[in-house]
């Protein structure tokens, strides 16, 4: 999802980048350094009480964050801005671009934001796994489980 993002402490300096979802990561926004830098908001960086170490969003590789700082963004589609209204969360900041990676939002946003939407699926044999699915580009979780009623013989006495 593209977004441009910035600092409310210089929100003229924007910068456009892709925000990735990830569903599996529960209170960890990040975003790199780098991204940092480029908006020009280093000064805006708060020091955490103690250090967080968190998995990047393919699994690879352990990330440490000390510090964190409060962004703002758009989506956006071309050149146009599909949001009226910004959104703001709280991101942990790490030295790590982690594959291309700089800005991850994660599942508590992505849902708070409705980013994401939760379905819920019965199936009736038996249990199935998470997956994500993308109808038209809008991605939905999906969590199928098997229905929880028994069925109950009765003997004949």
């Amino acid at each position: 999802m593209k977004v441009v993002i910035w600092h409310s402490a210089s929100p003229q300096s924007t910068q456009k980048v892709t925000m990735h979802l990830d569903s599996q990561s529960q209170d960890s926004n990040w975003v790199s350094r780098d991204i940092i830098k480029k908006i020009g908001a280093e000064h805006a960086v708060s020091q955490l009480e103690k250090r967080i170490s968190f998995t990047n969003i393919n699994g690879e590789a352990q990330l440490i964050a000390s510090e964190a700082i409060d962004l703002h963004f758009r989506r956006i589609s071309g050149q146009k801005i599909i949001d009226h209204k910004p959104y703001s969360a709280k991101f942990y900041v790490t030295d790590a671009d982690s594959a291309g990676l700089g800005l991850v939002l994660g599942n508590r946003d992505c849902h708070q934001f409705k980013f994401l939407r939760r379905v819920v699926a019965v199936s009736y044999f038996r249990k199935q796994t998470l997956g994500m699915i993308f109808p038209n580009s809008a991605p939905i979780e999906l969590l199928i489980d098997s229905w929880p009623f028994r069925s109950r013989r009765r003997s004949k006495n």
